[in-house]
């Protein structure tokens, strides 16, 4: 997995470390997301990536976009911290 650590996912972290998983930590959530496309290529198997909500999903797209135009399999992992505030939806900057 692919991923630069975030607070939010302590209890995720820990779980896949149970598990065996590796987390390689890039410099930027983009670099992640093309990590996770390298691996998809190299390997076969499905490349995973995380970002932390906001501005981390943010750069984390322009790599997603890239990787699924050239085809490799990346999954997203991304958090919603205030669900709260998302739902139930309270209108906002959305027009109906």
């Amino acid at each position: 997995m692919f991923g630069i650590i975030d607070g939010t996912y302590f209890g995720f972290y820990s779980a896949l470390h149970r598990l065996g998983i590796e987390i390689v930590t890039p410099r930027h959530e983009t670099s992640a997301a093309h990590m996770a496309g390298a691996y998809a290529r190299l390997t076969g198997r499905l490349g995973v990536c995380m970002a932390s909500n906001g501005p981390g999903v943010a750069n984390l797209l322009p790599g997603l976009v890239v990787e699924q135009g050239e085809g490799n399999r990346v999954l997203a992992i991304t958090s919603a911290r205030r669900p709260r505030i998302m739902y139930p939806d309270r209108g906002g900057a959305t027009s109906a």
